[in-house]
């Protein structure tokens, strides 16, 4: 008697997609920007990749990760509770996602999210999104096809990259001199040094109270001055 050839059945992984819409900002980390609805036709089919582009005008360097995560089954994102599958960094404004292990969907719908990390320092006002304008962008495992439904998927974030909260550290020095004379000027009297704990900030104005017995008409005119040439002295 003659065997039996058991062919693979020709199935459609059927590709549903919600744009998340979230507030970013400057180092978030893990932010859910979108969630795909995936189910097959019949029996099951095996996403084996995922090419996503990058929309808007945030650079490639500022997106320092993207992630594909499968769903423990809440429908609510949570990067401890659910399952890292893919991840990838961007490269000319794309970024492929290799699957590993392959992800098999059968005809109940299966919730993947897609999250991304921000640099601390990104641009901040810039915009940000990932898209999947058609199915070449879901590699799927052979013979099985791809339909996705309402191309193409996009996933956007809220407005633009918003500036994080920075802290500004600031160390005094005093330069006064023992004792000052009548009528000269330029006399260095403190230094400050600045620095953020990430990113930057700007300085908008400096407030200084006089001490002492001299009368706020024989002090002059206070002045700051950037130390320019970095050589630590007032010239």
């Amino acid at each position: 008697t003659s065997l039996a050839v058991i062919s693979a059945t020709v199935d459609t992984l059927i590709i549903d997609h919600q744009s998340l819409a979230p507030a970013v900002k400057q180092g978030d980390v893990n932010k859910a920007v979108g969630r795909l609805i995936l189910r097959s036709s019949a029996n099951s089919a095996g996403l084996l990749t995922l090419r996503l582009d990058k929309t808007g005008t945030l650079p490639d360097a500022d997106v320092t990760s993207i992630r594909l995560y499968r769903d423990n089954g809440d429908g609510v994102f949570g990067a401890a509770s659910d399952v890292l599958v893919g991840q990838a960094t961007l490269a000319n404004a794309s970024a492929s996602l290799p699957l590993s292990p392959v992800q098999s969907v059968g005809t109940a719908s299966q919730i993947f999210f897609v999250a991304a990390d921000f640099s601390s320092l990104a641009a901040v006002g810039a915009t940000f999104g990932l898209t999947a304008p058609n199915t070449s962008y879901f590699g799927v495992a052979s013979p099985d096809m791809a339909q996705l439904n309402v191309p193409p998927a996009v996933f956007a974030v809220a407005g633009t990259v918003i500036d994080s909260s920075d802290t500004v550290r600031v160390e005094f020095t005093s330069l006064a001199a023992s004792s000052l004379y009548q009528g000269t000027a330029g006399n260095a009297m403190l230094r400050l040094r600045l620095k953020t704990d990430s990113d930057q900030a700007s300085m908008t104005g400096l407030s200084l109270n006089l001490l002492g017995t001299a009368g706020a008409g024989n002090a002059g005119t206070a002045r700051l001055y950037e130390d320019a040439d970095g050589d630590g002295f007032l010239s």
